[in-house]
């Protein structure tokens, strides 16, 4: 089964963060990935890393997502199901 992470930190005012949107995104790739029938674990992760780039997703032992919205999860479930082979 694949792992997808959610970066959800919070990080002051003054500095770009994931965890605006991070929650409401793993919320609807959970919801988009059950509908779709797809195995994957959606973790929230405190931080991948690439702040000035977010809010952002990673498949462990894969790509990153960067700039994500709810309007682009489709791709990343995509993503999850070519990689188990669930197309």
């Amino acid at each position: 089964m694949k792992t997808v992470m959610v970066c959800v930190k919070r990080r002051g005012k003054s500095h770009r963060s994931c965890g605006v949107c991070g929650e409401g995104l793993a919320e609807a790739l959970e919801r988009l990935l059950a509908e779709r029938g797809v195995a994957a674990q959606v973790m929230r992760s405190t931080c991948l890393g690439r702040c000035e780039l977010g809010p952002n997703l990673r498949l462990v032992g894969g790509r990153f997502f960067y700039g994500m919205s709810e309007e682009a999860l489709p791709a990343v479930v995509e993503a999850v199901a070519a990689d188990n082979g669930n197309q």
